[in-house]
């Protein structure tokens, strides 16, 4: 890993024409800082609940730590940004973010399961969750589903760490009868 300035990644991406999302993790925070590229423009980006531009103000506020690229990840939207790539980069350079920067990059599909050594889940995987969920609870469980993975910042069909699963899988099972919660934690112990 190595140290570079988060405007100049936003910039490179957008330059090389990339589709996928720049994930950058936050100082004591489980949240996530998202943007989404379609090739090599940022149409969205999201921080725990906030969405676009409301991210790119509380940026400021905020200490970025390590990033890195989802070759191919994809969310659809009904409220892209309304900024420009080129105002984007320019906003973020004002705030002087630098992060541990990984150039591996993982691909949506199937590709490796790692970055870095950290561990990730594959949007089949969330899927497969909602599912299973569906199967214990009933109808209700798209709600708890729906919920927990907003609350988390995680978008459907998403590549993301296996903590941040991990994470969601708890969140899940806080919202679940106890006679349900034993069997669902059990399916996806770690």
């Amino acid at each position: 890993m190595t140290s570079r300035d988060l405007a100049d990644i936003i910039e490179s991406l957008h330059r090389e024409q990339q589709t996928g999302v720049l994930s950058v993790s936050v100082r004591s925070d489980n949240n996530q800082l998202k943007f989404f590229f379609r090739s090599g423009t940022v149409y969205y980006v999201t921080y725990s609940t906030c969405r676009n531009l409301e991210c790119l103000i509380r940026l400021g506020a905020l200490t970025a730590e390590r990033g890195f690229f989802l070759l191919g990840a994809k969310v659809d939207t009904p409220h892209p940004i309304t900024l420009s790539t080129k105002d984007i980069i320019d906003q973020v350079r004002k705030l002087n973010k630098t992060i541990e920067w990984n150039a591996a990059a993982v691909t949506a599909g199937g590709g490796p399961s790692s970055v870095s050594g950290i561990a990730m889940v594959t949007g089949d995987q969330l899927a497969k969750l909602e599912d299973e969920l569906l199967a214990m609870i009933g109808p209700v469980g798209a709600i708890v589903f729906e919920q927990a993975i907003q609350a988390s910042g995680i978008s459907r069909g998403a590549v993301i760490p296996k903590k941040t699963f991990q994470e969601l899988v708890q969140a899940i099972s806080r919202q679940i009868p106890d006679e349900q919660r034993k069997q669902f934690l059990s399916m996806h112990a770690f």
